[in-house]
């Protein structure tokens, strides 16, 4: 049997607790991710799915369509909040713009993934622009063609001088 909305109304307000602010912390399951998630839809004719409580939370208080591929993000950068005043709907690039005004994104050596230093990028640039060839750089600091190429067209490490 299918719940009806007012039903995950009562489980999504069941499962918060008072937070920093005013948010409105998850108490419930969390993914891997941080987030919290519940179980909606039935077992029964196949309709159930996981999904997460902020999403469901803007399902309820603003609108929001559970099936739309847009971000549900949040003003607090609480993943646990539930609050829908902390929620705004976004694109990936609203989301991505968010994350950078608030000084979370990471770029440069704040990226787990990077491989070169601030340094080293001023002097592949340097070199570049003195003739290099990329493909030796590229050898040279232990970094594919395509990541000097990007480099030197400021496609990464664009906050470098």
């Amino acid at each position: 049997m299918k719940r009806a909305p007012e039903d995950l109304m009562v489980r999504l307000c069941r499962q918060y607790i008072n937070g920093p602010g005013d948010c409105m912390t998850w108490s419930g399951t969390q993914n891997g991710c941080g987030y919290g998630v519940l179980s909606i839809g039935s077992r029964t004719d196949r309709t159930a799915r996981n999904v997460k409580a902020h999403r469901l939370s803007a399902s309820l208080w603003k609108g929001f369509k559970l099936e739309s591929t847009l971000f549900v993000c949040h003003r607090c950068d609480n993943p646990l909040c539930i609050n829908p005043d902390h929620l705004f709907i976004g694109t990936n690039a609203d989301n991505c713009a968010d994350c950078k005004v608030k000084g979370r994104f990471a770029i440069g050596v704040k990226n787990g993934a990077n491989k070169l230093t601030p340094d080293q990028v001023s002097s592949i640039r340097m070199a570049c622009r003195n003739g290099a060839v990329q493909a030796e750089t590229a050898r040279r600091f232990g970094v594919h063609k395509q990541t000097i190429t990007n480099i030197v067209r400021r496609r990464q490490w664009k906050h470098v001088a």
